[in-house]
Parts: structure tokens; C-alpha cells; sequence
């Protein structure tokens, strides 16, 4: 199904045309919510290259990056992953003593990729990454952001892109006081438990991020 597919399904179902806009938002609202619901498979990019230069210890990332998953060396090892007051208390006094080598930790604020220590020389490190919300486009590109041409279509199977119907729906109606929206939001729920059912393993897998070891 399109996106536009989408939204008149929403619409023939007892809407006006004037509510178009609002159908979009609802839609999209409902996009979000199932991006956010689970670490579907889609959201994981990578492993892909990440390039070091010597002395710049904040490397250019991918521009779709929501947040780093792992970060591996030269050898393929995870570094280690700092929360940034434990960053800080860590790399500030190697900043201060001007103390370069080959970067082992880093930390992630405000969609920045620090490392630590700062780059003694160049290096070739991988890392994987959850991209931030996106679509197919027409044609099949994956486009960052939500739908928004008629054209676009969820990133997730055909088969389950009737569970943006039932959300939106369900919202409509509850924005219209029409007490049957509590149905639908069922019918939403037990169809997004089943989604995650088919696409996510019974039991959850510890991340490959390494937490970095207490500073005390």
C-alpha cells in the first residue's frame, strides 16, 4: 500500500476531504509509533566503514544515524561505550596532556561520535548503527523521515501496512468522540504484538555494545 493508498482507505471509511491533512498526521503519528515500538531489523544498518583521521577525534557518521549500536577497531573489536560524564571524567585529562594513540572508547551526545583517545594517525574502523524513522520511496529507495509523497510506502512488508490503517483510524475516531476507536486500537495492539512476533526473535539478544568500565 502507498501512502496515499493509506490515507483514503482512512478516509472512505467516514471522513471528510477537508480532514485530509489531519488523516496524513495520523498516519504518520502511527508510522512513528511502530518505528519506535521495537528493534525491528530495518532500523540496523551496517556493519558499514567509519573513517579516522589523524588529531579529529569526532569522525563524520552517516547523516540517517539515530544512535551508534557497536563500534569496532581496526580488528574488529567493540570499543568501549562511555555515558558522557564518564567520557569526560576518562578523555579530559588526556586532552590536557595532549595524549594521542588509537582510539578505544567513545561516547554519543547530541548526535555526536566522540572518541578516545584523540587519533595518534589515520584509521579504518566499521560500525553499525539504528537509522533514524524512514520509508520506501517509488522505485524502492529507503528515504529518512516519514511518508509524505503518495507515492511513498512503509519500509516494513505489504503485508502488514494495513496495521497503519487500523492506527489511524483508531485516532480519527477518537478524536471524533466516536467510542468505537477502542476496538480498533485493539485490533492495532494484537496486530503490532503480531508484527513484532514475526520479526523479532522469542528471546532477546544482549547488544554488542560494550559499556566502558567504571572511572572510580
Amino acid at each position: 500500500m502507498t501512502f496515499q493508498d493509506i490515507y483514503t482507505e482512512v478516509l472512505s471509511a467516514r471522513f471528510k476531504s477537508s480532514q485530509t491533512a489531519s488523516i496524513k498526521r495520523w498516519v504518520n503519528m502511527r508510522e512513528a509509533q511502530i518505528w519506535a515500538a521495537a528493534e525491528w531489523p530495518w532500523k540496523i544498518v551496517g556493519p558499514t566503514s567509519l573513517a579516522i583521521t589523524a588529531a579529529d577525534d569526532t569522525p563524520t557518521i552517516a547523516a540517517d544515524i539515530s544512535s551508534p549500536l557497536s563500534v569496532y577497531d581496526a580488528n574488529g573489536e567493540p570499543l568501549w561505550y562511555y555515558i558522557q560524564a564518564d567520557f569526560n571524567d576518562m578523555n579530559l585529562p588526556l586532552i590536557a596532556n595532549a595524549i594521542q594513540g588509537t582510539p578505544g572508547s567513545y561516547t554519543w551526545n547530541n548526535l555526536v561520535l566522540t572518541l578516545s583517545p584523540v587519533p595518534d594517525t589515520n584509521y579504518t574502523y566499521t560500525y553499525t548503527y539504528y537509522r533514524k524513522i524512514a520509508h520506501f520511496a517509488a522505485g524502492g529507495a529507503i528515504t529518512t523521515g516519514a511518508m509524505s509523497l503518495d507515492s511513498d510506502y512503509p519500509i516494513f512488508d505489504d503485508s502488514w501496512h494495513e496495521i497503519l490503517t487500523l492506527g489511524a483510524l483508531s485516532t480519527g475516531l477518537k478524536v471524533e468522540n466516536d467510542p468505537t476507536w477502542e476496538s480498533l486500537e485493539g485490533e492495532y495492539t494484537a496486530m503490532l504484538g503480531s508484527m513484532i512476533d514475526q520479526y523479532l526473535p522469542s528471546v532477546a539478544v544482549a547488544s554488542n555494545m560494550q559499556y566502558g568500565r567504571d572511572t572510580l
